[in-house]
């Protein structure tokens, strides 16, 4: 068993494909966004969508080839108000994958990891009506599950790790998130830090930060709320480690506008949104993101 799996690992290691740091089972698209109800337990279902060329690097034998990649998932996620200063999020991700390479596809999908974070709220104004201004900020911690396949084999290799619906490690999601509104305006900014681990393969994801901030307004009519907002976002990884080693054209940063909308009607919220990259440098220059695409429907009760 250790024969065979030690020629796997050398088999992936001579390919020349290579793990991209935003996408894939190494993103975990735990952001928070504009959370309606702010003291109401909510479940919902957000639908993901990023896509992403890559090329071998040059010196590989295959530097003409390219790939395209499609990463998608349907999340069910939910929040418990265990106390008006403490909430309880989890994340269940089910994923999509997908690369072709000429005529060649590969597909696969499946539960993904699981999250679980609590959040402490440091600040909040909201319920002062006198106030034109208000104000949120709430900060956490948790822990993200190894619950997806991270061993997916497809004619007779393994998976290139970022194809694998989980990464197969227990990581420690941190976040911080605030929100400032004057009257129908309003600022917000939500900053990220995934902590990875090594998973039973000795292969690590480089660490990871994303944050974004938007500028917002809301819109009232009759019982509909409308929310416009338009942003930017910047993400940033570590570079990959296998067997201790760093990994060849791993990590790097993007750079993305954010626009938006959020709906809210009684107990309903809908958000619909969009990032485009405007710079950006993972793997060396291999690996370009291209438009990622979220919807988010939410039951407040």
């Amino acid at each position: 068993m250790k024969t065979l799996l030690t020629s796997i690992i050398l088999l992936i290691l001579s390919t020349s494909i290579h793990a991209c740091d935003m996408c894939g089972c190494s993103a975990s698209g735990n952001s928070f966004g504009i959370l309606p109800g702010f003291q109401k337990h909510f479940i919902g279902l957000r639908y993901q969508n990023s896509s992403f060329t890559s090329k071998a690097h040059e010196g590989s034998n295959e530097s003409h080839k390219k790939s395209k990649e499609q990463y998608q998932s349907i999340q069910l996620w939910g929040r418990a108000v265990l106390h008006p200063k403490i909430h309880a999020f989890v994340f269940v991700p089910y994923k999509f994958n997908q690369r072709k390479e000429g005529s060649e596809q590969i597909s696969i999908h499946g539960v993904g990891d699981i999250s679980l974070l609590l959040n402490y709220i440091l600040l909040n104004t909201g319920n002062q009506d006198s106030s034109n201004t208000k104000q949120f900020l709430q900060c956490g911690a948790g822990i993200k599950l190894p619950t997806g396949k991270c061993d997916a084999i497809h004619a007779g290799l393994m998976l290139n790790e970022n194809m694998q619906i989980g990464t197969g490690s227990v990581d420690i999601p941190w976040m911080v998130m605030y929100t400032l509104r004057h009257k129908n305006k309003g600022l917000y900014v939500e900053a990220n830090y995934a902590l990875n681990n090594s998973n039973k393969f000795k292969f690590q994801f480089g660490n990871k930060l994303s944050t974004s901030f938007k500028l917002l307004r809301w819109f009232q009519k009759s019982k509909l709320t409308y929310l416009p907002q338009i942003g930017a976002g910047y993400e940033y990884s570590q570079i990959d480690r296998r067997q201790h080693e760093t990994v060849e054209n791993s990590g790097g940063s993007i750079a993305l506008v954010n626009v938006g909308m959020d709906l809210y009607y009684r107990n309903f919220s809908l958000a619909v949104h969009a990032q485009q990259p405007i710079a950006q440098n993972i793997g060396n220059g291999l690996i370009q993101n291209k438009t990622r695409m979220s919807a988010n429907l939410i039951y407040l009760f």
